[in-house]
């Protein structure tokens, strides 16, 4: 068994407001980088506002969301305190997807945002379990994950592979728009 385990290094934060899931998210993974001097918190209501510039500007996707996934990676961007590289990592296959959280992960230790619940609801993924290293096999198998969920007052989450592939957990985005029938994962390009 191989183990990723990133949790020790980023905080559990509850939503400030109902529906503040994407704002949860980016307050967790911006105070959660893997060194401890990069780390910085910042509120909510800021990032709120971070997020909104980066928002997608394609008229398919106005309105869709509270944080969409270009909003997100913006925000994370814009507010490094040194050059990372975040990408909107969308496909139509979850084992690809999965397989991005894995290997994104491993090799840099970032916390991963992931949207969830048919694209209504952000998590960050901050520990996972595989039969071997990720980066050196393009066939390890994820067993289980474990997710901060900001949806208030802020949970931890464990999920076998099984549970996590549920449509319910980590299903294909539902919300009409660019990212509509994919799954979608913000993290850092490997």
């Amino acid at each position: 068994m191989y183990t990723k385990d990133i949790s020790a290094n980023v905080p559990l934060f509850a939503e400030d407001i109902n529906g503040y899931c994407g704002e949860a998210n980016a307050q967790m993974v911006r105070d959660g980088y893997p060194n401890r001097a990069d780390r910085l918190y910042y509120r909510q209501d800021f990032l709120e506002n971070i997020i909104r510039l980066y928002q997608s500007s394609r008229p398919q996707d106005r309105c869709k969301y509270s944080t969409d996934p270009e909003g997100m990676k913006g925000c994370l961007e814009s507010l490094s305190s040194y050059p990372v590289k975040w990408k909107v990592f969308s496909s139509s296959n979850r084992d690809n997807a999965n397989r991005f959280i894995l290997i994104s992960m491993n090799n840099l230790s970032f916390p991963t945002p992931v949207l969830v619940n048919s694209g209504h609801h952000w998590v960050v993924v901050v520990r996972f379990e595989t039969d071997v290293d990720p980066s050196s096999s393009a066939d390890a198998k994820l067993q289980y994950i474990t997710v901060y969920d900001p949806e208030m007052p802020g949970s931890i989450t464990m999920k076998t592979a099984r549970q996590w592939n549920r449509s319910s957990w980590f299903g294909r985005v539902k919300i009409p728009g660019t990212w509509k029938d994919r799954f979608v994962v913000v993290g850092q390009a490997v």
